[in-house]
């Protein structure tokens, strides 16, 4: 059988390998940058390496490589569009590459608070600014701040990403924006992947990362941020997270984990032990939630695992062992809030315990109990127990006698999807509910190709 799912701190390992020495493939001269350098422009060899990240950076120019060895780079920095001074520790822009040699672990880019007020201002620094289509790898984020204005100055402390820049294999902690994106702001698109954001506050919105229109954010560590809204992330217009963790993250209001108040996706994550006051896990209005676990989330009123309102669609999850306060441990529905193949259980609250919904609610081919109110079943739905090979060791796998086992409803969007694990969304004909797909162990091994599809696809929804 499949191992227990492991705790977040132990997932965390994953995003902490250390990088091999990476060489530049591109066109152009590589600028170099080492604390022991001359400082000698143009910084084309290691001897006259660059002391500053930002000097090579400017050397560059467009479309260029530069290449960090080890240390911890706090001096430097450039002021973009010059906003009242306010600054990045590195900006990049058009095309340019910035890449260490040896990995995040000991290559580290620090902001700092602004030195008169002690935090937020604009003698404030952030870590990184990435421009359209410049790309950063390889880094620990540290110490960023914002400014403390109403606009996007006062957005991701640690990276800010416009349009199409990249941010990868970096960790992103302690670091504190005024507005929204405590860690990141994705702005009009941009991806961060391969990485973590841990420990990062935000005033507003998106403790760890804050992502609008096309942004997308896969195979990340997402842990321990805080927010007023969407401890974890918030997402806005289109706005994707998939194939993460989100663990420990707190709201002061609504989404500890994730919050979809202006719509997006989360799809195959793992939502574990976040809190809020609504939403404790997830927090929907309208938006798409698939193929994700839902576990250990504690709302301090209602809705544990997930509050969805609008027209926000919950399907293929396990919604398990959360709780909610005064109700609905496990999901609170509003509007046209509608679930699809997802099992709901052992969830704990003084009232509604899994599931509380209203007359345009629907819940088709989902496993929650007790029974669901007639004018919530839009058919297909049981009651018994899911049968999960360890709930008491946190595995919320189905045992091969699951009644859920092929026994919710083929949609469309299946063919060629992943469940959570990466195996085929549909094995044996029809699909099963929750995030897991009952794949037997000799299936298991047929299955394997699939799965390694499924984690190179860097899904987007």
């Amino acid at each position: 059988m499949k191992a227990a799912l492991s705790h977040a701190w132990s997932v965390l390992a994953v995003f902490c390998v250390v990088l091999a020495p990476c060489a530049h493939a591109g066109p152009g001269v590589t600028n170099y940058v080492s604390l022991t350098g001359s400082h000698t422009a143009p910084f084309d060899t290691w001897a006259k390496a660059a002391n500053d990240i930002q000097s090579a950076v400017d050397a560059a120019g467009s479309n260029g490589f530069v290449l960090v060895t080890n240390g911890i780079y706090n001096t430097g920095g450039g002021t973009l569009f010059d906003y009242s001074g306010f600054s990045n520790r590195v900006q990049v822009f058009s095309g340019t590459q910035v890449k260490s040699v040896n990995g995040r672990l000991v290559t580290v880019i620090m902001g700092m608070p602004d030195p008169v007020t002690g935090g937020h201002g604009y003698r404030a620094m952030r870590c990184v600014y990435l421009g359209s289509g410049a790309k950063l790898s390889g880094f620990t984020l540290s110490n960023g701040y914002t400014a403390a204005s109403n606009n996007d100055l006062a957005d991701g402390a640690g990276a800010y990403i416009f349009m199409n820049g990249e941010l990868s294999d970096c960790n992103i902690y302690h670091c504190r924006a005024a507005r929204n994106g405590g860690a990141l702001a994705l702005d009009r698109g941009g991806a961060f992947h391969d990485g973590a954001f841990l420990y990062n506050w935000s005033g507003k919105a998106g403790g760890g990362a804050y992502i609008t229109n096309a942004g997308v954010v896969y195979s990340a560590g997402i842990y321990y941020n805080v927010s007023s809204n969407g401890g974890g992330v918030f997402l806005a217009n289109g706005g994707v997270v998939s194939n993460s963790y989100l663990s420990g993250n707190t709201a002061g209001y609504v989404g500890g984990g994730a919050d979809l108040s202006l719509g997006g996706v989360v799809a195959r994550s793992r939502l574990l032990d976040n809190n809020a006051i609504y939403g404790a896990g997830m927090y929907m209005v309208d938006g798409r939630v698939e193929n994700s676990l839902f576990t250990g989330n504690q709302a301090s009123l209602i809705g544990g695992g997930i509050y969805g309102n609008g027209n926000a669609l919950i399907r293929d999850c396990t919604v398990v062992d959360n709780s909610g306060g005064s109700f609905a441990g496990g999901v609170r529905l509003q509007d046209s809030a509608t679930m699809v193949n997802t099992i709901i259980y052992l969830n704990t609250s003084p009232a509604s315990t899994n599931v509380l919904g209203d007359s345009d609610n629907k819940l088709v081919f989902c496993c929650t109990h007790p029974a669901v109110p007639a004018y919530l079943n839009g058919g297909g739905n049981i009651t018994n127990y899911p049968m999960f090979v360890n709930a008491a060791g946190s595995d919320y796998h189905l045992v091969g006698a699951s009644p859920c086992v092929d026994s919710g409803t083929n949609q469309a969007w299946m063919a060629g999807a992943c469940d959570l694990d990466g195996n085929p969304r549909i094995y044996d004909g029809v699909v099963d509910m929750g995030a897991y797909e009952f794949v037997p162990e000799p299936a298991a091994l047929m299955a394997v190709a699939m799965a390694l599809l499924c984690a190179g696809r860097r899904m987007r929804g």
